[in-house]
C-alpha cells in the first residue's frame, strides 16, 4: 500500500485533473466531480473500509475468522490504491481555495503542462494555492 503522504499527492493531482477539466460551476457552491471511473473506485473503497470496520476482533471462532479474510480479501491491493487516492480526491475537491487556485494555475499556464508536470511530480500539487488544505481534507478523509 502506498504512503498516505503519496496518496495524499496523488489525490490532489487527480483533483487537478477534474479542475482543470470540469468547467467551472455557475453559482452553485459546487466542486468539479471526478471522472466516473474514479468514483467508482472511491466508492468500491468506501465500501470496502465500511465493510472492514465492522470486522469485530474478538472473534468467537473459526466461522468469525473465516469472515473476516474473505472480507479482508476481497479487494485487490491495486484496486484499493486507486480507490483510496480517488477518495481523498473527491475530499480535496471540497477545498473551494484549492479548486481556484488550480484553474488559476491551469490559465496562467498551458494546463496540459500543468498537469504532465503533477503526473511527474504529484508532490508539486501541495505548492498549488490551497494545496495545504486541500491536502490535509484528503488526510482527514482516509484517516
Amino acid at each position: 500500500m502506498i504512503h498516505l503522504k503519496t496518496a495524499c499527492a496523488f489525490a490532489l493531482a487527480l483533483t487537478l485533473a477534474a479542475c482543470a477539466t470540469a468547467p467551472a460551476p455557475r453559482h452553485t457552491g459546487q466542486a468539479p466531480s471526478l471522472a466516473p471511473q474514479a468514483r467508482t473506485d472511491a466508492q468500491a473503497f468506501e465500501a470496502f473500509m465500511r465493510k472492514a470496520a465492522a470486522i469485530d476482533a474478538s472473534f468467537s471462532g473459526p466461522a468469525e475468522v473465516g469472515r473476516g479474510l474473505v472480507t479482508g480479501a476481497a479487494y485487490e491491493p491495486r484496486q484499493l490504491e486507486a480507490g483510496m487516492i480517488a477518495y481523498a480526491a473527491m475530499a480535496a475537491l471540497e477545498e473551494p481555495k484549492f479548486v481556484a487556485g488550480v484553474r488559476q494555475a491551469a490559465r496562467a499556464r498551458d494546463g496540459k503542462d500543468l498537469a504532465a508536470r503533477l503526473s511527474a511530480r504529484p508532490d508539486l500539487a501541495d505548492d498549488l494555492p490551497g494545496g495545504s488544505a486541500a491536502a490535509a481534507r484528503a488526510a482527514a478523509a482516509l484517516r
